[in-house]
């Protein structure tokens, strides 16, 4: 059975987990309990109820063994009192009745205080925990429960005036002057540790929230940061797309222009057949804007896979594209090799990177080959993309994942390819770097976490 149930908010630092952790085992042994400690300032106010209790039993037990072997029998029924509401307290926080628990602890405080003020001589120094008392209101309540809070410490304040202004005090035989000295000490020492709880609370907290207005200012600036390039990324996306989406339309309206002037079957069939290139060529383009937006709105959706037969069925699909002409594919993976990860992402990007390859190729070279390997560790997955085509120069190879950006001349795409790509593998995760020598061939190596 847990001593409270939950109280919301963040978690306790360190520093009070330590000094917690102690007492709570004592309060566990002591009222068979398991005391768990929740997040938040609400929760730290009731695990500082439930040291109080402690504290206040402990306090009950010394003072009663104290005064039995002076011969001062006059204050048991105050620490009776302490003991049977501090029982009754732990109790009402079991039940997650945190309200009702502060307002029987400072009351029972008060009233116990008062109670010895008027009871023991002037020289036992009760009058110090009037402090303490104030100080432990002012903590217990939160700024919803301000009333209730006030209402309190002018209860206090209302004791302390009263038994300090009049000459009420109740008749008992003086007591030694060695009580006298000892109850000072202890009535000492009890103000110094409700002082130092609750001094140690408002260290925890400040610094909790000093902590907690970092951190939002950090995740406050990079998410600033990330709509920056949210924004860049649109203005260069809204420019680029409406520029590439007319163009293949003007072309196509050219052509059909020149189809109507021709009577030459052939030139016919040769102009059909650009309108067809620049329709395919829309067609890609159209889907890397779909691969984007898919990319950057639906969640990543892990799941187990195979690598050697997942990479194989891509490489075949790309062996039957009519540009793979000539090339030859290969794959180097362990059969067993597996990995977790969103299929779909990973998909795009080695078609992405095996397009690439595909695309530039060096038509000059008698061999042309493009190579997929994967090579796996406990924790992390590399695969690589490489080919013998014309490469890119190492000034370009900076700018080859920015969007809409086109390395070669010989490109036809969209520019989004590699751009789609980098992000992808984020998503995943992972990072994507690029290597490549002009006239030598180029070489992608995208690194995934995953377990193997």
């Amino acid at each position: 059975m847990h001593l409270w149930r939950r109280a919301s908010g963040n978690g306790p630092g360190k520093p009070l987990r330590h000094i917690m952790l102690p007492l709570l085992d004592q309060i566990n042994r002591l009222f068979g309990l398991q005391l768990r400690i929740e997040r938040g300032t609400e929760s730290k106010r009731v695990i500082l109820m439930a040291y109080m209790c402690l504290l206040a039993l402990v306090v009950a037990v010394v003072y009663s063994t104290v005064d039995v072997l002076n011969g001062v029998f006059y204050g048991l029924l105050g620490y009776a009192i302490v003991a049977a509401n501090s029982v009754w307290v732990i109790h009402l926080i079991k039940k997650a009745r945190f309200l009702a628990a502060k307002v029987i602890l400072v009351v029972t405080f008060n009233v116990v205080v008062f109670y010895a003020f008027i009871s023991d001589p002037p020289g036992t120094g009760v009058y110090m925990l009037f402090i303490p008392v104030s100080m432990v209101s002012v903590i217990l309540f939160d700024f919803s429960q301000k009333k209730v809070m006030w209402l309190v410490i002018f209860f206090t304040g209302l004791l302390f005036l009263f038994s300090y202004f009049s000459d009420f005090h109740l008749a008992y035989d003086p007591p030694s002057t060695f009580y006298v000295q000892a109850s000072f000490v202890l009535n000492y020492a009890i103000s110094i540790t409700l002082v130092i709880l609750a001094f140690n609370f408002f260290v925890v907290v400040n610094r909790e929230a000093e902590k907690e207005l970092i951190q939002k200012e950090q995740s406050l600036l990079e998410k600033n940061q990330a709509l920056t390039k949210v924004n860049e990324e649109l203005d260069r996306f809204v420019y680029s797309v409406s520029h590439d989406l007319r163009s293949p339309l003007s072309s196509i309206q050219g052509i059909i222009n020149l189809i109507r002037i021709t009577e030459d079957p052939a030139e016919v069939r040769t102009l059909v057949g650009l309108i067809e290139g620049r329709v395919r060529a829309q067609d890609q383009f159209i889907y890397d804007i779909i691969n984007y937006a898919r990319n950057a709105r639906t969640e990543v959706k892990p799941e187990r896979i195979r690598l050697q037969p997942f990479l194989q069925a891509l490489l075949d699909d790309c062996s039957f594209l009519p540009e793979a002409e000539g090339l030859t594919f290969a794959a180097n993976v362990d059969p067993a090799d597996t990995l977790v990860v969103d299929k779909t992402r990973l998909q795009i990007v080695l078609q992405n990177l095996l397009g690439n390859a595909i695309k530039y190729a060096d038509t000059k070279k008698a061999e042309r080959w493009v190579r997929i390997t994967a090579t796996a560790s406990p924790d992390h997955v590399m695969i690589s993309v490489a080919d013998n085509g014309i490469g890119i120069s190492e000034e370009l190879l900076p700018r080859i994942f920015e969007m809409f950006y086109r390395a070669s001349d010989r490109s036809k795409g969209s520019g989004l390819g590699l751009f789609i790509t980098k992000e992808a593998v984020a998503k995943l995760g992972g990072t994507v770097y690029a290597t490549s020598r002009p006239g030598q061939g180029s070489t992608f190596t995208v690194t995934l976490p995953g377990h193997l």
